[in-house]
């Protein structure tokens, strides 16, 4: 059994109020449990994650704007999560308990005039996940600190769009003891609708080519990457 209890109340035209709050249940996904590759290790033997949490916010949306602050506290009597096994692989356990207390604020702005469409949006989470016990140490790859954004740009069938992304620098061993550098990354690209109901997309990923952010494995992520996609709808 799984419970959790939600409501939303309006408080005035436009502003929302939201609390819940339930269990927290997680089965492990197959890469938790199975997938073995260069410095991970999946683990069969892993037991569902198991807890209680709960959160509460605001909403506020009038003019083509829409502000957001929500709160959140998560409890766990049992959390999986990938741990060095020795200095060159990581696996993943489950004998972890852990609180995670955090804020996530969020913005985004759109609107339409003389055929032009935009829309421009950004969010940050600031929490504090912590292993309980002595050490009461970070939890690995949980950054205190992480902000995103997108911002688009339309006209007729052309749209234009920018992401990014960066985050503070997080653990990586269940001690606190080993660190991995924040890091920051920033995608573009353009979308234009064709007859027939197809778009083509072109995005050019991590364009100031950032190459010292490592991913799970300690590999540096990729650098500059061009994709080119071609999709429709029938």
């Amino acid at each position: 059994w799984v419970p959790k209890l939600g409501a939303v109340a309006r408080v005035f035209e436009g502003a929302v109020v939201r609390l819940n709050g339930g269990r927290l249940f997680r089965d492990p996904g197959f890469d938790e449990l199975y997938f073995v590759g260069q410095g991970i290790q999946g683990n069969p033997g892993l037991r569902p994650e198991d807890g209680w949490g709960g959160d509460v916010g605001a909403a506020v949306e009038r003019d083509g704007v829409r502000v957001e602050v929500v709160g959140f506290w998560q409890r766990y009597a049992r959390l999986i999560a990938f741990v060095p096994l020795d200095a060159y692989r990581v696996t993943a356990r489950d004998d972890f308990g852990a609180e995670v207390v955090g804020v996530e604020a969020s913005a985004r702005w759109s609107g339409q005039r003389a055929g032009v469409r935009w829309a421009v949006e950004a969010a940050w989470v600031g929490q504090d996940a912590r292993f309980e016990g002595e050490t009461e140490a970070p939890l690995p790859y949980r950054p205190r600190h992480r902000v995103t954004g997108l911002a688009e740009l339309g006209w007729g069938r052309v749209t234009g769009f920018g992401s990014g992304r960066w985050q503070s620098e997080v653990t990586i061993d269940r001690f606190g003891a080993r660190t991995q550098p924040g890091y920051g990354l920033g995608d573009a690209g353009l979308s234009v609708a064709l007859p027939g109901g197809l778009v083509a997309t072109g995005e050019v990923r991590n364009v100031v080519d950032v190459r010292d952010a490592l991913d799970i494995e300690r590999r540096p992520l990729p650098g500059r990457t061009v994709m080119v996609e071609l999709s429709g709808r029938w």
